[in-house]
């Protein structure tokens, strides 16, 4: 008891709460400082970047199709004896638009006399049949496909295809299958 008559109860005077301000401990600062959880949260999505990071890096096959402006890019590879068979599909979405229709197309590594080109269009070849020029597919669903036989290594699995069109260029990759 006070000596006024009154009774404190759990240290409720001015006298504890001033004591207990002057030992509070100071707040550190920071973003994850007050909220453990969110720094949890930021960990865990620190590790799926990794993760994912490393995946697209070590793990993804090859890249073999590409959509640029309305035009998918689809690319394909298969084994036949010493020799791979390459397909690139052009097709035009209903979205296509493009201010220069001219795709060019280089196959790597072409075996002499068996290139031969399966375009709609009348495609222009170079001397050894590496280089196709030819027009981009216009209406909704049309395409363009390319074909030529490759001469293959015994230990290649990895086949390229560059293509420039729509003012990019970019190669694409089929790996050979049996």
């Amino acid at each position: 008891m006070r000596g006024d008559g009154r009774r404190e109860y759990y240290g409720r005077g001015p006298e504890e709460v001033r004591r207990r301000m002057e030992e509070a401990p100071t707040r550190r600062g920071g973003l994850f400082a007050g909220n453990r959880s969110l720094l949890i949260i930021f960990i865990d999505v620190m590790v799926i970047l990794i993760i994912y990071g490393i995946y697209i890096t070590f793990l993804a096959g090859p890249t073999s199709t590409r959509t640029i402006d309305g035009y998918s890019f689809s690319f394909s590879a298969s084994r036949l004896d010493s020799t791979a068979l390459v397909t690139l599909r052009i097709t035009a979405r209903d979205d296509a638009s493009a201010e220069d229709p001219i795709v060019t197309v280089r196959f790597r590594d072409v075996a002499g006399g068996d290139a031969g080109s399966d375009a709609g269009g009348d495609g222009a070849a170079d001397e050894d049949g590496a280089t196709v020029k030819d027009v981009l597919p216009q209406g909704d669903g049309q395409e363009r496909v390319f074909r030529r036989r490759i001469a293959v290594g015994e230990g290649q699995e990895l086949i390229k295809v560059d293509v420039d069109a729509l003012g990019e260029s970019f190669t694409l990759e089929a790996s050979v299958g049996d």
